[in-house]
């Protein structure tokens, strides 16, 4: 499965993006902060409803995260499901939101703590 650490998203967030990012965590978490530009397509046990609530097209290049880096193997699995489901390119953000930030990656929602 793919992965991606947070400073290369970071990296290709700061030129041109090109890339989907996929908020798996509850609608809740999601709203207190996230990665900017992220879509919230919680991690139900019907992931590929959240998939299509998303309405992105198969040929999005995607970026799924959770929480941290505890999280990293249902990602994966998660990952492994958009795949199965079409979507060419599907990648998990190593350490998550927690990583994401620890990186000083910005964020959206909420306040930064």
């Amino acid at each position: 499965m793919k992965t991606i650490t947070a400073a290369q998203l970071k990296e290709i967030m700061a030129k041109d993006g090109g890339l989907t990012v996929l908020d798996v965590r509850p609608p809740a978490r999601y709203a207190e902060k996230h990665v900017p530009g992220a879509i919230n397509a919680p991690a139900t046990d019907d992931f590929g409803t959240s998939l299509s609530a998303a309405a992105l097209g198969t040929d999005a290049h995607l970026v799924l995260y959770a929480d941290h880096e505890a999280d990293d193997a249902h990602v994966k699995t998660l990952c492994e499901i958009a795949t199965k489901a079409g979507y060419a390119d599907a990648r998990c953000l190593m350490g998550g939101f927690m990583g994401w930030m620890e990186a000083g990656g910005t964020i959206e929602g909420g306040q930064e703590s």
